[in-house]
């Protein structure tokens, strides 16, 4: 037996070496393997993240400065108005820190948050957003944004009889007309028609903004083609349209 094991000790030695260096081979495939195949946490954290909600684009700064240009009648943003304060979040996201921003810029262009105003324009966009990522379709942000903008353009009072932005531009140009500023005056019509956004054009409606005409015209009753008659032709024109 001792004789057997001499004769044959190096060929023993040589199938010990080769099995060992196959187990170090498995070893080394098996971690290569583990490392190409596992998955990358960190680039999922990053999706995750930004499919959170909608961000503050370019698309949602148009929807909000067009609402601005219905409430002050002016092709150019307020200083501090809704629009800058937008600006001034641009690329961050639709949340509530950036609203309360929005808000702050309205507030001082209107004396108050406006009913369908550039607040409400943002709000919708969100509460938009997040109704449509409950439901799992979360890369439809950027359309669900073009779709709200060209919503609100589609909104009229002459279709609906409702006090929208339209109405309010054109009662406060008449009001120009008569006090020469361009400034809505405090207790006039365009402030009158702005508490009541929103609402139907109803008869209380009508006479608030009257009310305002009076006080800044001068005047016993409305004057033809002033704010009131501004309000009561979009009224009459949605009387047609919905027949």
């Amino acid at each position: 037996m001792s004789s057997f094991l001499s004769r044959h000790s190096s060929t023993l030695t040589s199938l010990s070496s080769r099995l060992c260096n196959s187990s170090s081979l498995a070893r080394q495939t098996i971690s290569t393997t583990s490392r190409h195949f596992a998955p990358n946490t960190s680039s999922l954290r990053i999706v995750r993240m930004a499919s959170t909600g909608p961000i503050l684009d370019s698309n949602t700064i148009s929807a909000i400065t067009e609402k601005e240009k219905q409430l002050t009648g002016s092709d150019e943003p307020a200083k501090g108005g809704p629009t800058a304060q937008a600006q001034k979040h641009a690329g961050e996201p639709l949340n509530s820190n950036t609203i309360s921003s929005i808000t702050q810029g309205e507030k001082k262009i209107a004396g108050d948050r406006v009913a369908g105003g550039p607040t409400a324009a943002a709000q919708s966009i969100l509460t938009k957003s997040n109704q449509q990522n409950n439901t799992g379709n979360r890369n439809n942000t950027s359309n669900n944004n073009n779709n709200n903008i060209n919503n609100n353009a589609e909104t009229s009072s002459a279709s609906d009889g409702i006090l929208h932005g339209d109405t309010i531009s054109n009662i406060r140009k008449a009001e120009s007309e008569i006090t020469g500023l361009n400034q809505p005056a405090k207790g006039g019509p365009t402030a009158q028609a702005q508490k009541h956004t929103g609402e139907p054009i109803t008869s209380q409606v009508l006479h608030d903004i009257t009310e305002g005409e009076k006080s800044v015209s001068g005047q016993a009753q409305a004057i033809s083609g002033g704010p009131t008659a501004q309000a009561q032709h979009d009224l009459a024109k949605s009387r047609e349209y919905r027949g």
